[in-house]
């Protein structure tokens, strides 16, 4: 008890303690997409083509969750290849293996994709094509998104900036087009 009090008043440990946290959700779910990417890989040869689906989809959204809690999490990218190989080395017949555990990981790395997209609330589009394209908020900007006090409280933090990710898109340039500035 002592010891929890004096870890709670530590000031070194109040400092850090805002990088502590978004670390420790990195760490688990590293850990986690870790175990359940292997997992998936172990079902591959055990089980039948639904059961590993299942377990490549569990493997992905866990994966998805790591690369949204700490961007830096795509470094599991670097970790699964030697898992797989790993699981092809002990594997009895190699390239059914590695059929299906391939397309089973191509199912795993979209769901990865579709969990991080989803996670910004499918706010941004997923992907750009080209330039230009605008920023759009339709969660808070959106009149028949949400009605009532929600949506007004929403719509007035947006407006006074008090929540950052509600911030409004950038003004449109289209009336400085025609004015030229002399020096």
């Amino acid at each position: 008890m002592i010891t929890a009090a004096l870890a709670a008043t530590c000031p070194t440990l109040l400092a850090n303690a805002p990088l502590v946290t978004s670390d420790a959700w990195a760490a688990l779910a590293f850990f986690a997409a870790t175990i359940s990417f292997q997992r998936a890989l172990d079902s591959v040869e055990t089980e039948d083509l639904f059961k590993s689906c299942g377990h490549f989809g569990v493997a992905g959204a866990i994966a998805g969750l790591l690369v949204a809690s700490k961007h830096s999490g795509v470094l599991f990218a670097l970790i699964a290849p030697p898992l797989l190989l790993r699981s092809a080395s002990l594997s009895k017949s190699r390239s059914k293996f590695a059929i299906k555990s391939i397309s089973l990981s191509g199912l795993a790395a979209s769901l990865a994709y579709a969990t991080l997209w989803g996670s910004f609330r499918f706010r941004y589009d997923a992907f750009v094509h080209g330039e230009g394209v605008e920023w759009r908020n339709t969660f808070a900007t959106s009149d028949n998104y949400l009605k009532g006090p929600v949506g007004d409280s929403l719509r007035f933090a947006q407006k006074y900036r008090l929540l950052p990710g509600l911030q409004p898109p950038p003004p449109s340039l289209d009336h400085v087009r025609g004015v030229h500035l002399r020096l």
